[in-house]
């Protein structure tokens, strides 16, 4: 309420012939603090998806079985599929406002945004294993990233310290997600998005590629691995097993992209 008083009494000094009460001024100035904080919160996405929203992603889809079905649920056919094994692929379908899937997806993981339905499928056609499907949001967590000072600071270099032991530990804290992140499903569920491109290393391996921009969920992620604006395109390739297998230690490499 401090910052609600700290407004009125400014917007009240330089108009001096409004004509309504402090306490009104004072609920105003407050709702549309709250409002905004609000709207920035929805457009904003989060480091990762809330706890809660795998689960309502279940119980979301768990009718659709098949690609057919999950298409005509999100609202068209139009989905991105790469093998990642020899009997499974990832397929995605990105859904905005006018699919009719989109809001309940939307509402399922608390956003506003376009989102991103990827699913693991059998290429046989047989039905799904249940949890093989994540919805993500169809914007950057980069604000997630962002390593302002404290505000605290008491030293001229206080908030440039503070501010680099922020990037460092984002670094470090991205570096252990992308090394956990082992087989092209669970890398996929990271960035929010399937690769943009595969092509065979040799028999038994294939190298992927992601070409992320603000529109990719786990594109700041990133930027905060490799230290670079946020701002900038990414780029992440990978080996992957094509049995689907895990990755080895080590192997992926990202760059600004063009």
């Amino acid at each position: 309420m401090r910052h609600c008083q700290h407004f009125a009494e400014a917007w009240q000094s330089i108009n001096r012939n409004v004509t309504i009460s402090s306490d009104k001024m004072l609920l105003a100035f407050c709702l549309t603090g709250i409002a905004l904080v609000l709207v920035s919160a929805c457009r904003t996405a989060p480091r990762t998806l809330a706890p809660g929203a795998q689960a309502s992603a279940d119980a979301l889809l768990a009718p659709y079985q098949s690609a057919n079905e999950l298409g005509r649920f999100v609202g068209h056919l139009d989905a991105g599929c790469v093998q990642n094994s020899q009997t499974t692929e990832l397929c995605q379908w990105q859904a905005g406002k006018r699919d009719s899937g989109w809001r309940a997806m939307a509402e399922a993981i608390e956003t506003r945004s376009r989102v991103n339905l990827i699913c693991e499928l059998p290429t046989s056609g047989a039905p799904r294993s249940a949890g093989s499907c994540t919805i993500h949001p169809v914007r950057s967590n980069r604000k997630a990233w962002e390593t302002g000072g404290r505000g605290g600071a008491k030293k001229p270099g206080d908030k440039f310290r503070e501010k680099a032991e922020a990037k460092a530990k984002n670094r470090r804290t991205a570096d252990r997600w992308i090394a956990e992140a082992r087989t092209m499903l669970e890398l996929s569920r990271l960035l929010g998005a399937i690769p943009d491109e595969c092509t065979a290393r040799s028999e038994n391996e294939q190298d992927c590629l992601w070409r992320t921009t603000k529109y990719t969920f786990g594109h700041g992620t990133l930027a905060a691995w490799i230290e670079v604006r946020k701002s900038k395109k990414i780029w992440i390739r990978c080996p992957f097993p094509k049995d689907g297998g895990r990755r080895p230690s080590g192997s992926c490499h990202a760059q600004v992209g063009s």
